[in-house]
């Protein structure tokens, strides 16, 4: 039977850490054990962590003795405490489906060139309790080239993995090392594209993970978040770029393309600035724009905010939809406008 140590980092989510813990001791077809860390939370975690771990054997609690923050406690569970055949970074608030270690082992465990795989989440929102999930037994899977998985991420600008639903294996883990601890918002990005680029990467195609809103994961306002990790973005892929462009030359290319989408749109969000009469917003998108755009002189998103800029903010407002009208037409939910349903790449869709 394969083995699976879950690592949960838990800071001030007393409330929700025993719906993450019992969700994953309740897999199926696997033996599990769980690491509590508590990075010195203020609230009761230490009380809950320690009842959990008394009611069970295969629940330790650890008290870090400094706050290390989310990456350091990440690393510290799964490179220092992890030994089993995979492991899964569980954040406190989220919690796993039924049968999803038992689906991502049976994938790798036939195929030990596969060192990830990850599936769907459950979107849930920030009081509710589990929502009951069948559990298909065989997984509905396709194995992707990591090649393709670096790319689609490069070519998307984002995570297609849902965190919570990640198995590795351990002993690639290992090898790989821990999340890059400058990277606070893009880490498991590049951590995933890591894996992809030493091997095939498994797509489960049932939900394997819930993943829960809250205010704290929730963009606020539009115009707070327009440019919302795009740095972080291409930092992750600059560092697979760096560490991986000799065996996947096309990587530079890829990244080149990357800043460009992320410039051009930035040119955009400019106008919307200009529109709305704030100077402060529209030079910091067209600092971003003309930093990261490989020629930025050549860019139609560029000739297009200059013709704005002669036309006048007063004028261009009449014309252009706003952050705030934006903001009104997405509601507060932002990237997150599904607030019931499903979330993670599946390839095809």
């Amino acid at each position: 039977m394969s083995s699976v140590d879950v690592v949960i980092p838990c800071y001030n989510y007393a409330h929700y850490l025993p719906f993450a813990v019992e969700s994953a001791l309740n897999q199926r077809d696997v033996d599990v054990r769980v690491l509590i860390l508590d990075d010195q939370s203020p609230d009761n975690t230490a009380e809950v962590g320690a009842r959990l771990a008394a009611a069970d054997a295969r629940i330790s609690y650890v008290r870090n003795e400094r706050n290390l923050g989310l990456i350091g406690t990440a690393n510290k569970g799964l490179l220092d405490w992890a030994a089993a055949d995979y492991c899964v970074l569980l954040s406190a608030d989220d919690a796993m489906a039924p049968g999803a270690f038992s689906r991502a082992a049976t994938i790798m465990n036939a195929r030990p060139d596969v060192h990830l795989a990850f599936g769907r989440a459950l979107l849930i929102s920030e009081e509710s309790t589990l929502p009951p999930l069948g559990d298909q037994a065989s997984p509905t899977f396709k194995i992707l080239d990591g090649k393709a998985f670096v790319r689609w991420n490069f070519e998307n600008g984002n995570n297609p993995t849902p965190s919570p639903t990640v198995v590795v294996r351990t002993a690639m883990q290992k090898r790989l090392g821990g999340y890059l601890p400058q990277l606070k918002h893009t880490s498991d990005m590049e951590m995933w594209m890591r894996f992809a680029c030493n091997g095939p990467v498994a797509a489960v195609r049932q939900v394997q993970a819930y993943y829960r809103l809250h205010s704290g994961n929730m963009s606020g306002a539009y115009n707070a978040q327009a440019l919302r990790d795009r740095r972080e973005i291409i930092e992750a892929c600059s560092i697979v770029a760096d560490s991986y462009s000799s065996s996947l030359p096309e990587l530079r290319g890829w990244l080149d393309a990357l800043k460009r989408r992320f410039a051009d749109e930035a040119f955009w969000l400019a106008g919307h600035a200009l529109a709305e009469g704030d100077k402060a917003t529209m030079d910091e998108r067209l600092d971003f724009a003309q930093a990261w755009h490989p020629s930025p002189n050549t860019s139609s998103a560029a000739w297009k905010f200059r013709i704005k800029q002669m036309l006048g903010s007063e004028l261009v407002r009449k014309l252009t939809k706003t952050d705030r009208d934006v903001e009104a037409q997405n509601g507060d939910a932002g990237a997150y406008r599904a607030r019931a349903g499903e979330v993670g790449w599946w390839p095809g869709e």
